[in-house]
């Protein structure tokens, strides 16, 4: 490492030996597309948390104050 405490690196001629498997294409690909459907994913996945949590937000002050109730037979449903 070269450099001050706050800004250390490597040299370059480090990295010229340094090896680095490759996959196949096609292997490549596969994985490149479960990335992509896992990102896809986690992104609905966060879109519907955001949702959720914007929802409660909204409705938890009114349950808590009662200004909006809920039947007792939906509160059944619930458990």
């Amino acid at each position: 490492m070269t450099g001050t405490s706050g800004r250390q690196r490597v040299p370059a001629e480090c990295l010229s030996n340094f090896k680095i498997a490759v996959p196949p294409a096609e292997l490549a690909e596969k994985f490149g597309h479960f990335a992509k459907s896992v990102f896809a994913q986690m992104k609905a996945h966060d879109e519907e948390s955001r949702t959720l949590a914007a929802l409660r937000d909204a409705l938890l002050p009114k349950l808590l104050s009662g200004e909006l109730r809920i039947r007792a037979k939906m509160l059944e449903s619930l458990t």
